[in-house]
């Protein structure tokens, strides 16, 4: 059977949030300029309850990052 999860709330704010931004060399995006537009579609995506939940089929059912990160962005429309 499949476990069900619930993200608590992180009322101390004990834990870091997930957002996180995008960071790139100026000369790759020089040598890439399509790469910007990639990479802003990927701005305020991830929440920390999608990270959560990402991390535990990692790191609870012995997923493959690859593969979790894979559906992920195959869900969210930014992977074909």
């Amino acid at each position: 059977s499949h476990a069900s999860i619930v993200v608590l709330e992180d009322d101390k704010h004990l834990y870091p949030s997930y957002l996180c931004g995008n960071v790139v060399r100026m000369d790759v995006l020089k040598k890439h300029p399509e790469l910007e537009a990639v990479l802003l579609k990927l701005t305020h995506t991830i929440t920390d309850q999608d990270m959560s939940y990402m991390n535990y089929e990692v790191e609870s059912e012995g997923q493959k990052p690859h593969d979790v990160a894979e559906r992920y962005l195959r869900t969210k429309g930014l992977l074909y």
